[in-house]
């Protein structure tokens, strides 16, 4: 079931170059799968990928969740 939702969210990502298709999937790895280093790697993309500022809120806690996740 992971992998199959991983192709799907990868896939989606690249396709899509979105900031909000990254930080969907990072948030999904965190909250429903509960896998914590997939998250990490999602959250940490999405920022990489310099969100806009209207994504403030979402950018702060995406920073907050890479702190509690890299503990």
């Amino acid at each position: 079931m992971k992998t199959i939702l991983f192709i799907i969210f990868t896939f989606a990502c690249f396709q899509a170059q979105s900031h909000m298709t990254i930080y969907t999937i990072a948030t999904f790895y965190d909250q429903k799968l509960k896998d914590k280093p997939m998250a990490l790697k999602y959250y940490k993309r999405y920022l990489e990928a310099k969100p806009t500022q209207e994504q403030e809120s979402y950018v702060r806690y995406s920073k907050f969740r890479v702190e509690q996740l890299g503990k």
